[in-house]
């Protein structure tokens, strides 16, 4: 049977190289993004399997490292797809071995933000692809997590469906994504760069009546 106390009480500290780095404007209000995906068993049951998360200010700097926490599953309801995806991405082998509950990964990502979150003049904003999916997932797996954070969403895959609808076709590039949290978050935030990058350079400071 899996030790689940071994090294229990390190596991729930975040990673101590990629603490927050608070900005000197702290004390006023200020916005922030949350960049968050999970990885999950998929329909019907949706059970968590991984969590990874960056947090950066409003102009997409990163305020610490990309974090991610494997999650332990037992006995959980996996397509074949699935299946496969996960198997192949080393994802469900990490699983196996984890330690961690999806109460310790809330608590892990909950401390690690803390210090931004914990200070009433600030908003984070949770963004990622599709933010609203996980979102529902964090208000039934993690609450605390959910309480922390502002209720709109930045949802970058609609800046993207934007450019296909109005510009052209964005290459799909499926075949080649892990499947991983890290790798989701890394994609979503250079393209959310992308996309402001676009704006400041296209789009007028000031466009009031248009809006």
């Amino acid at each position: 049977m899996l030790d689940t106390k071994h090294n229990h009480s390190q596991l729930l500290d975040p990673d101590p190289n990629s603490s927050v780095r608070i900005p000197e404007t702290s004390s006023v209000r200020s916005d922030y993004f949350l960049f968050l995906d999970y990885e999950t068993t998929g329909d019907p049951e949706r059970k968590l399997l991984e969590v990874g998360w960056m947090l950066t200010d409003s102009n997409l700097e990163p305020l610490m490292d990309c974090q991610s926490r494997v999650i332990r599953q037992e006995n959980y309801i996996i397509s074949n797809k699935i299946l496969k995806m996960h198997t192949k991405n080393g994802l469900l082998a990490d699983v196996a071995v984890s330690n961690l509950e999806v109460f310790d990964a809330q608590h892990i990502v909950c401390t690690s933000i803390g210090p931004i979150t914990e200070k009433p003049n600030n908003r984070v904003t949770l963004a990622g692809f599709t933010p609203h999916y996980d979102r529902e997932l964090m208000q039934r797996d993690m609450p605390k997590l959910d309480r922390c954070l502002h209720y709109r969403h930045f949802d970058v895959s609609v800046l993207r469906a934007a450019y296909n609808y109005w510009v052209e076709k964005i290459p799909s590039k499926k075949d080649e994504h892990p499947h991983r949290v890290t790798a989701d978050i890394l994609a979503c935030w250079e393209i959310a760069k992308t996309f402001k990058k676009l704006f400041e350079t296209h789009m007028p400071k000031s466009i009031e009546g248009a809006l």
